[in-house]
């Protein structure tokens, strides 16, 4: 009987034992969510709380937008780039008197023009200048591409060394290979097809696509792909990755006159995926109220259905929704964008989806969100400058009332001059009301939403969460 006694109580105490690392972490967990709550209103003590915390994944991110001016000022001088001193783009033409200058030469003598650069290739002082917030973010790239182009893997271990900083675990960048666009622009011009928007038949998509996608076959779409997807594996091969995962998306763009072209940017992303792990999903960006994006964006849609069809491995994101209020007022028809990229392209993922109460089915978007377990990327820094939005304007706190599930990204860091630190931030300032709970899963949406394999994604979810359980071991102890 004394024997049965002791063998109770031994195995009661194991049982406390086991139990007992389960409890110190809830209680851990508790007393930061109630730190977390003291602290709303002081963002100096918010920006360390989430510097501090795992941010998971950057899930939309461009990466040409992502290095801060400074650091293109840096590859410009180092490789003596040449600009116009007139709207202050890089160029590749030679220095001519008064209209192209060496950049060393120019901040040589006049060392002040580097803020001035700073300025015109970012958003920095946009509402000082007056310059409208829109206009100016979309213009910026094209002024500091050449400091990009050819400078990848360089860019991408210094974005890698940042993100391992601001303690990310993953980027999702999206990103080109030039000077295979530009083989692949060629190709197109040889074939002698351009279809402006108003030529494309707006009935049996799919013929005209299966037309198309022969064409671009039988003229070496398959070469390119495999070229992209040889160029993507030695941007990735040559980054120094500090810790941190890193995978790519690559894209289409939403305004080319040519819809033939813009059907082969996006058909090459789709083929590249079939030839490297690294390219993770395929996206379609610039501006979504751009003329010709407008008029095409059903034909758009469709191509991504086609090509979805055919390759339907491939994952999709899209940036839909990307509207402002005061375009949606002058143009209420265009109420239909976010439906169509989930129930047309078929898109796993929402880029912004700012406008969802401005379409025209709101509750049957909600619906299909969930139906496709659908995951949109809010950017709210990106959604400032561009589309003015404001905490009260802002769909954030509605789609998280609706149990829809998000995640919060930087889009171009550089260009915006944030993080995803201050991402953070601000979400707190457009939901007051947000728990640390609800901020926790919305870090590990950015995993279990990342175009990432199964076995993989498990790996990183269980990583974040024992750094989750060192954080809020760190924090608990000096907070209680």
């Amino acid at each position: 009987m004394k024997t049965a006694l002791l063998n109770v109580i031994v195995l009661f105490a194991l049982l406390m034992a086991a139990c007992q690392p389960k409890q110190e972490a809830q209680s851990n967990a508790e007393q930061v969510a109630a730190y977390f709550e003291s602290i709303k209103q002081d963002s100096a003590a918010l920006h360390t709380f989430f510097a501090q915390m795992p941010k998971g994944g950057d899930i939309h991110h461009h990466a040409s937008g992502t290095p801060y001016a400074e650091a293109y000022i840096a590859t410009a001088q180092a490789n003596n780039l040449n600009i116009f001193t007139q709207g202050w783009a890089l160029t590749a033409n030679a220095p001519i008197a008064d209209s192209i200058d060496a950049v060393n030469t120019l901040l040589g003598q006049q060392p002040q023009y580097k803020d001035t650069l700073i300025d015109y290739w970012s958003i920095r002082n946009y509402q000082k200048y007056g310059r409208d917030g829109n206009e100016w973010f979309f213009n910026t790239f094209l002024k500091f591409d050449l400091a990009f182009d050819g400078h990848e893997a360089q860019h991408l271990s210094q974005m890698c060394q940042k993100a391992s900083q601001d303690n990310i675990q993953y980027l999702e960048t999206i990103i080109w290979v030039r000077p295979v666009q530009a083989a692949l622009g060629s190709m197109v011009g040889a074939t002698g097809i351009d279809y402006a928007v108003g030529a494309v038949p707006n009935v049996n998509y799919d013929s005209l696509f299966k037309a198309w996608y022969a064409t671009l076959e039988a003229n070496g779409l398959d070469a390119l792909a495999q070229a992209n997807a040889d160029s993507l594996e030695s941007y990735y091969n040559n980054t120094q990755r500090h810790g941190v995962d890193l995978r790519f998306q690559t894209y289409g763009l939403r305004l080319l006159p040519n819809q033939l072209l813009t059907f082969a940017q996006v058909a090459l992303g789709f083929k590249t995926a079939g030839y490297t792990d690294k390219l993770v999903g395929v996206n379609f960006v610039a501006r979504e109220d751009n003329a010709i994006a407008i008029a095409a964006y059903d034909l758009h849609m469709h191509m991504f259905r086609f090509l979805k069809a055919k390759m339907p491995q491939v994952n999709v994101s899209l940036h839909a929704g990307e509207l402002s209020d005061a375009f949606m007022a002058q143009n209420p028809t265009y109420d239909k964008h976010i439906l169509k990229a989930l129930n047309i392209a078929g898109a796993q993922r929402i880029g912004h989806g700012f406008d969802i109460k401005k379409e025209a089915y709101p509750d049957s978007v909600l619906a299909l969100l969930k139906q496709h377990n659908a995951l949109v990327e809010i950017n709210l820094r990106s959604n400032e400058v561009i589309l003015e939005a404001t905490p009260a304007t802002h769909p954030v706190g509605y789609y998280l009332q609706q149990g829809i599930p998000i995640a919060i990204a930087t889009d171009d860091e550089g260009v915006l001059r944030t993080n995803l630190i201050e991402q953070y931030v601000l979400l707190v300032q457009f939901v007051p009301g947000i728990t640390y709970a609800q901020v926790k899963q919305i870090v590990l949406n950015s995993i279990e939403y990342a175009f990432l394999p199964p076995a993989q994604k498990e790996a990183l979810l269980a990583s974040i969460q024992e750094k989750f359980k060192a954080f809020e071991a760190g924090v608990a102890p000096n907070k209680a």
